[in-house]
């Protein structure tokens, strides 16, 4: 582990956000950098391929999240080293493993920016979520089961790992053969067509009040990133997803995604308990979702946005020598 950057006096709000080369991580430094906090950069990647190390304050380069102890080892000795107040995980690999070391940061004297371990169990395993949502409205389920239970479902189908991420693993399976080669620990669902909803929501857990912004997905990365969005309001939608963060009992920023249908039903397919990677769009459409997020982390109140404007924003990539 390397510190690739001198290394200034902390401030009294010094916050380290991991992965800094994921696609949330721009704006986040950017709201942070807002807000007068020192931000500390992580990755598993060397400086010198990340763009992003260059906002940094300072960068260091860490085991993946998998090997968990050599990972959790680094991450408390820059916390130590640097003051860090606040821990901003951007990616599912690290929520896994930070949930599970909690106290370990508590005691370097750090505050993890996540929802409770529940709430994290919960979202981050697809067959308890969807044990949840058919308790909460099972309008919005799409039925779900596990391969090895399910031997002839209806054809076409979706199969995944229970704890997937990021379409890591997602096939479509469209007869019997190809349906038998699947792992019988996956998950099946029927395949449902039509147009993918991401909804950026941000919950205090003082005030119990949730702010949320919707947008519809219209090219997407093959792992799932939007990168051009149409921004829009459906009071309805936006109804569901306060309740269903309160029923979920989330704290700060998470992402809820659907499938809209072609007679406009919205199917829930996941809560992601983390900043989206498509936050950047929520915050350009006037609601600073990072700001929001650690204010729920500080004590701080969180603002209520106004109306929401629709409009279509598309992402580009800038290059830069490093």
């Amino acid at each position: 582990m390397i510190n690739t950057q001198q290394a200034g006096k902390a401030m009294e709000n010094t916050v380290l956000i991991t992965a800094i080369g994921s696609f949330s991580s721009d704006t986040a430094i950017r709201s942070c950098r807002a807000l007068g906090m020192r931000v500390i950069g992580t990755d598993i990647y060397p400086m010198e391929w990340v763009a992003q190390s260059l906002d940094v304050d300072a960068f260091y380069q860490v085991d993946k999240a998998v090997n968990a102890g050599a990972y959790i080892g680094e991450l408390t000795e820059i916390i130590k080293e640097e003051g860090v107040t606040l821990l901003m995980p951007s990616t599912d690999a690290e929520v896994d493993v930070l949930d599970r070391y909690r106290q370990e940061l508590k005691e370097a004297g750090c505050t993890l920016c996540l929802s409770g371990q529940k709430t994290i169990e919960i979202c981050r395993d697809k067959m308890k979520f969807a044990r949840l949502i058919g308790e909460f409205d099972r309008r919005l389920l799409i039925p779900t089961g596990y391969v090895g239970d399910t031997p002839e479902p209806e054809f076409p189908v979706i199969c995944k790992p229970a704890d997937g991420r990021s379409s890591i693993g997602l096939e479509r399976i469209y007869d019997q053969a190809h349906y038998e080669l699947v792992s019988r620990d996956h998950l099946v669902q029927p395949l449902i067509e039509g147009s993918v909803i991401t909804v950026d929501a941000v919950r205090h857990p003082r005030s119990h009040y949730t702010e949320v912004m919707a947008r519809q997905e219209l090219l997407r990365t093959p792992s799932g990133a939007g990168t051009s969005v149409r921004i829009f309001s459906d009071w309805e939608l936006e109804a569901v997803c306060r309740e269903l963060a309160e029923k979920l009992q989330v704290i700060g920023c998470v992402c809820f995604e659907f499938i809209r249908d072609e007679d406009g039903h919205y199917h829930i397919l996941e809560c992601n308990p983390r900043l989206s990677g498509g936050v950047a769009f929520s915050c350009m459409a006037g609601y600073d979702f990072i700001k929001a997020h650690i204010a729920c982390f500080t004590g701080d109140d969180i603002e209520v946005n106004g109306e929401i404007q629709e409009m279509y924003i598309a992402r580009k990539y800038k290059e830069y020598i490093m």
